[in-house]
């Protein structure tokens, strides 16, 4: 008995020990029955940990062919940062003609300036949906606002999912920035300070899920929310911040503009008694809406409370 003549579950059994890469280069084309058998690694492609001349094949051999059926695409660039420039080489400005029924793009530790070149790359794709960057590194303070209006932006501000990890780089917001990107309704991103958030807020209206991480030490800046800026269709809102001390009135202000919330998740530091207190935090949360609440606070005491001596 040969390899082709294996059933298909033993055949999709194998293929779980193995990368999308190597069953693209192995098996793609070695005949129909096995395409239809692999047809979905067709469908959600993942680049990683191939040698050169695999991937090389792959992007002049099988990509071209089989880039109508893929759904997603993950380009991982952890193993060599070759990968991002060959496969922008290959397919930057045949984004469209290429990938025209991509919905979901994932970019694993992209630079600054290769993040910048992809997202003018992809315009005019009409099902893509949601974007993921992981692992995001060397990007200059300057340009990070640059590249954080691009990205909201990108392929037409058809994007309304977008996903930073938490190992990315934080990114900053123009304050001056008044574009409104309505397309957003899911996000996940690392912020550099509390004054980002409140710049956040007003540029996505339509949001309905945010997981925000902020976690500068060094931002000691009191500021209240604007009462304006209501995210009437937030249902879900995740906040980690354990290196700056939160106060009642800033989380109060904040969660005035989410009167709609189902989940709320609050990871915080804080040294104001009233947050560590349930029968203040309870009011202030819009309890006819809320169906989930995650509250975990590191509080230390402004004052150090002397022990006492028997």
């Amino acid at each position: 008995m040969n390899f082709e003549t294996l059933p298909d579950e033993l055949i999709l059994l194998i293929c779980r020990y193995l990368s999308s890469s190597d069953i693209l280069y192995s098996l793609f084309n070695l005949n129909s029955r096995l395409n239809r058998t692999i047809f979905i690694y067709r469908q959600h492609v993942i680049l990683r940990l191939t040698s050169y001349n695999q991937f090389e094949y792959l992007c002049l051999n099988v990509l071209p062919k089989i880039g109508s059926t893929i759904r997603s695409l993950t380009i991982n660039t952890n193993w060599t940062d070759l990968i991002a420039k060959r496969f922008y080489f290959y397919f930057g400005e045949r984004m469209k003609e290429i990938f025209p029924n991509i919905e979901r793009l994932t970019l694993v530790a992209f630079s600054g300036s290769e993040l910048n070149d992809y997202m003018i790359s992809i315009s005019d794709l009409i099902y893509l949906k949601q974007l993921t960057i992981q692992d995001r590194y060397n990007i200059t303070e300057e340009y990070k606002q640059v590249l954080f209006d691009k990205i909201l932006s990108a392929n037409n501000n058809r994007l309304e999912k977008i996903f930073f990890n938490r190992h990315s780089e934080s990114l900053s917001i123009n304050p001056t920035n008044s574009i409104v990107y309505s397309n957003i309704i899911q996000l996940n991103i690392h912020l550099e300070k509390i004054t980002d958030l409140q710049c956040l807020m007003k540029l996505i209206p339509n949001i309905h899920r945010m997981n925000i991480v902020i976690d500068n030490q060094s931002d000691d800046i009191i500021i209240h929310f604007h009462e304006e800026f209501v995210l009437k269709y937030l249902i879900e809102f995740h906040l980690e911040s354990f290196r700056r001390n939160w106060i009642f009135d800033q989380i109060y202000s904040l969660l005035k503009q989410m009167p709609f919330l189902q989940t709320l998740s609050l990871d915080l530091f804080s040294q104001d008694f009233h947050l560590s207190n349930g029968q203040h935090i309870v009011p202030i949360l819009p309890i006819n809406t809320l169906q989930n609440l995650n509250y975990a606070i590191e509080y230390e005491p402004e004052v150090e409370i002397e022990s006492i001596e028997k």
